[in-house]
């Protein structure tokens, strides 16, 4: 059976993974964002629209990851608190 130290361990891995991963996301914007604006330029108003498409998913997707680590961080307050139970 898992102490609750090796649960706390546990949340604050997956912390940091979904803080590596918003890092990621954010980089992956970063490019929609670099390729709409190039394709803008030459005027591929077509893969613009979906570029942008695909901004806005990322940009999502990391909202959501800053979420998820927001939660992993006060499952672990809530499992150190436990230990004062």
């Amino acid at each position: 059976m898992a102490s609750v130290d090796e649960l706390i361990a546990a949340l604050n891995a997956s912390k940091q993974a979904a803080e590596e991963l918003r890092a990621q996301i954010e980089a992956d914007t970063q490019m929609a964002e670099e390729l709409s604006a190039r394709l803008e330029e030459i005027g591929v108003t077509a893969a613009v629209a979906a570029l942008q498409s695909c901004k806005s998913q990322t940009e999502q997707a990391g909202s959501q990851a800053i979420a998820a680590a927001s939660s992993l961080e006060e499952a672990a307050q809530a499992a150190e608190a436990s230990k004062q139970a």
